[in-house]
């Protein structure tokens, strides 16, 4: 706290703000907080604080004696001064490690928002990230920006629903492994063959995707090659889509830059551009059938718009049980999580628990999921049912499955109140 008092005194409000979250992450400090906070007087502690900040000489000791109530101002005066941008400003340092403050712009539903020993429930208007997570994965910001920022800009002013059009193929075409048998890693997608059969089924979708105004779209795993990839870029150039804001063309096996492979799914943006490429980082595979044989990612990617922060992730990052992938949404709370995926009735049973965790409990997340029945090691013969995947949206407790040729799901938000100036 004495170096929050020594931020304060040279007005550094916002790195004060980030150092708070930071010792708020601290349960037992944090609960000792709590229960000698004096909850009838706390809007009023609020407002004193307001004013001893803005005032000329800074009353540290009573500043020192009300954290929460020091939070909850700081949290009101930082946001008062920021307005509306939402750009992405350098990350603070405190003890060697560094953070972003950022702005949060919905509201927050799940059932935990007002729990005890919940450090969310007294930042209201800032949510701080770490630029490193505990399990040691790089977090790399973005921010959209022109055509992209406009529309969702307008989603804001309008109150209008965000659409998403979750992806699926029914169509004969299937992804070709590489035979590699006797590797223990030995699963590597090759292609999508019949390639003109599958092109056709994805023009398909991207023409009722755009007729149903859809701003984000996301397809499954394994079921768009890096050459329908280029021809999905080529059809961006040659359409206008006035309300597309981002693409993600499922993921796949991906030689990068004449090195490894990675298992890989670009956020793509309606002119085609590729603001960013996710590498998985949480590999299929088991001990029995061996795994998929790519490297694994480090990177976390978020992007920071006007509607909050959206990432994504691809099938086991996102529903693995592992603690390393389970705490990774928890120490970045994001708003929109798209997920490619690739799997059996198992895989989808995960994703709805992660998704329902996401929505009800925290933080608070939208979820769309583009899933397509797993074929690996299955005999040609086999007749295996269609599994697409399902949008979950924030604070409903039950996911809504995709139709068999895909569909769009809209997805309301509640925006958060203004602070006062």
């Amino acid at each position: 706290m004495d170096r929050v008092i020594e931020l304060l005194q040279q007005d550094r409000f916002s790195e004060a703000l980030v150092r708070l979250w930071v010792l708020a992450g601290n349960a037992a400090l944090l609960n000792r907080w709590e229960q000698a906070c004096d909850k009838s007087r706390m809007t009023l502690d609020v407002m004193a604080v307001r004013a001893m900040c803005n005032a000329p000489h800074l009353h540290l000791a009573k500043l020192a004696s009300k954290p929460l109530a020091l939070i909850c101002a700081l949290d009101e005066l930082v946001a008062a001064e920021r307005g509306i941008q939402h750009t992405i400003n350098p990350t603070y340092d405190v003890d060697g490690k560094h953070y972003w403050l950022l702005p949060t712009c919905l509201e927050n539903t799940s059932s935990l928002r007002k729990q005890v020993i919940n450090r969310c429930r007294w930042f209201c208007h800032h949510l701080i990230i770490p630029a490193e997570t505990s399990t040691e994965h790089r977090v790399q910001l973005h921010y959209s920006q022109g055509k992209e920022d406009e529309i969702f800009l307008a989603l804001v002013q309008e109150n209008t629903p965000v659409n998403i059009w979750i992806g699926h193929f029914d169509d004969s075409a299937d992804v070709k492994w590489e035979d590699n048998s006797n590797a223990i890693n030995n699963w590597r997608t090759e292609q999508v063959v019949p390639l003109d059969v599958r092109w056709q089924s994805l023009q398909r979708q991207l023409l009722v995707a755009k007729n149903a105004k859809a701003h984000l779209l996301v397809f499954p795993e394994f079921s768009i090659d890096v050459p329908l990839r280029k021809k999905i870029a080529h059809w961006l150039r040659r359409h206008a889509w006035d309300e597309l804001v981002f693409l993600v063309p499922g993921s796949f096996h991906e030689q990068v830059d004449g090195g490894d492979f990675f298992n890989t799914a670009p956020l793509v943006c309606a002119a085609s551009d590729v603001l960013f490429t996710h590498q998985k980082l949480k590999l299929f595979g088991n001990e029995r059938v061996g795994a998929e044989r790519v490297e694994i990612g480090d990177i976390l990617h978020i992007v920071m718009t006007p509607l909050g922060l959206l990432t994504v992730m691809i099938c086991k990052d996102f529903m693995d049980g592992d603690w390393r992938m389970a705490n990774l949404l928890q120490e970045v709370p994001v708003n929109w999580v798209l997920v490619p995926s690739f799997g059996d009735d198992k895989t989808i049973r995960a994703h709805q628990q992660r998704a329902q965790a996401l929505a009800t409990i925290a933080p608070g997340a939208n979820s769309a999921v583009a899933n397509t029945v797993n074929t690996a090691g299955k005999d040609q013969h086999t007749v295996l049912e269609p599994l697409p995947g399902f949008g979950h949206r924030c604070a409903e407790k039950n996911a809504k499955t995709v139709a068999l040729e895909g569909e769009v799901q809209t997805f309301p938000f509640q925006l958060k109140s203004k602070p006062a100036s």
